[in-house]
């Protein structure tokens, strides 16, 4: 077979890379919203501690915005598993 060509077995193995890639994506990405949503938390916490209330409500509702983001992502995740079955 000469090197330049590509057989079927190269492209399920690419298609099977794009996917895990894809996948990693994504969890990486619900990750780093959850990480961020505790962050504003405790910013939030902080904020309310030097009596800055506005601060410390928009804190907190950025951070429930980002959780809301990563339960309806995961939602998401775990629908496209089941239909998969």
């Amino acid at each position: 077979m000469l090197p330049c060509r590509i057989n079927h077995y190269h492209l399920v193995l690419a298609y099977s890379l794009i996917l895990h890639v894809q996948d990693w994506l994504n969890s990486v990405s619900s990750k780093q919203a959850s990480y961020h949503a505790v962050a504003q938390y405790y910013q939030g916490m902080v904020s309310k501690e030097s009596k800055e209330f506005g601060e410390e409500i928009a804190r907190l509702k950025v951070g429930c915005l980002l959780t809301l983001l990563v339960v309806v992502h995961l939602e998401q995740e775990m629908w496209d598993v089941y239909c998969q079955r």
